[in-house]
C-alpha cells in the first residue's frame, strides 16, 4: 500500500480529511476491506449498526448505491449525491486493537454513515489506493461517568420487549430500519436476546446487528399488528421501523 505522505503509518493514531477520496470508489472496496461495522447515526439518539463482511457494492442507472450482506440481500441504500467526502479516524481502540473508521459526510459536512474496521488497520485499509490527507483537530473522548438509568417504561423500552416476546412466541424473523435523510440501513433476522437497558441506552443486540436508542427518543409508536413506526413527540417520524416477519 502506498500513501502520498511519508508520514503515514498505517496505525498512526488522529483524524484526517482525506483529500483525494473520491467516496462512491471507496466504498467500493469494502469487499476487501474484511469484517466492517456499518453505521447509520441519526442525530436524534439513534444508531442502527451492521457487523461482517460486505459481499458487493453496486451502482444503479440512477447512481444510487447498495451495499449487499453476505447473503446478497441489500442492507445499505445510498441515493445519488448523498456523499461528498470522507474522513478518517483512527483514535478508537478496544482491547488493545486500533478500529479505524471512514466516516462518509454530505456536502454540508455533516455526517451520514461510517464504516469502521473489525479486524485492525492493516486489513481495513490495504485495499485503498494512494492518496493525500489533512490532519483535523481529535476530540477527547468521554470515557468515564456512570450512565443514567433507563425507566423500563420508556416507548423504545416497552416495545422492543413487545416485538421480542412476540417474535419468540411465533417464531418469526425481525426487520429493523432506519433512514436518516435519504440514506437507510436495515436488518432482517431472529431477536435471540432481550433487550438490553444499559449503558443509557435500549439495546437490540445480535451477532450481526447492533440498535442503540437513547431514552425518551421515541414519543409514542405508530401503527398496529405487525408493524411499527417511531414518532417524536410532534408527531414526526424518526425514521425507524419495526415490523414482524
Amino acid at each position: 500500500m502506498t500513501h502520498a505522505s511519508e508520514t503515514w503509518a498505517v496505525d498512526e493514531k488522529g483524524r484526517w480529511r482525506l483529500v483525494d477520496a473520491d467516496p462512491l470508489a471507496l466504498l467500493s472496496l469494502l469487499p476487501q476491506m474484511d469484517r466492517v461495522m456499518t453505521a447509520l447515526r441519526r442525530t436524534d439518539g439513534i444508531l442502527h449498526e451492521r457487523l461482517g463482511h460486505v459481499s458487493a457494492v453496486e451502482a444503479a442507472g440512477d447512481g444510487a448505491l447498495s451495499l449487499r450482506d453476505a447473503d446478497g440481500a441489500e442492507f445499505v441504500h445510498l441515493p445519488a449525491g448523498t456523499l461528498a467526502s470522507v474522513v478518517l479516524d483512527q483514535t478508537i481502540e478496544m482491547r488493545d486493537k486500533l478500529l479505524p473508521r471512514l466516516e462518509f459526510r454530505d456536502a454540508a459536512g455533516i455526517y451520514v454513515f461510517s464504516v469502521t474496521g473489525l479486524e485492525g488497520a492493516a486489513a481495513f485499509s490495504a485495499p485503498w489506493p494512494e492518496m493525500r490527507r489533512e490532519a483535523l483537530p481529535v476530540t477527547p473522548r468521554d470515557t468515564g461517568g456512570e450512565f443514567a438509568e433507563v425507566d423500563p417504561a420508556d416507548p423504545s423500552a416497552v416495545l422492543m420487549r413487545r416485538v421480542y416476546d412476540e417474535a419468540r412466541r411465533m417464531r418469526v424473523t425481525v426487520t429493523l430500519g432506519v433512514a436518516a435523510e435519504a440514506a437507510r440501513q436495515t436488518w432482517e433476522g431472529a431477536m435471540e436476546r432481550e433487550p438490553l437497558l444499559m449503558g443509557g441506552c435500549i439495546n437490540v443486540i445480535a451477532k450481526p446487528f447492533h440498535l442503540h436508542l437513547d431514552p425518551g427518543v421515541v414519543d409514542r409508536w405508530a401503527g398496529e399488528g405487525d408493524r411499527f413506526r417511531a414518532l417524536d413527540s410532534a408527531g414526526r417520524p424518526l425514521g425507524l421501523e419495526v415490523t414482524l416477519l
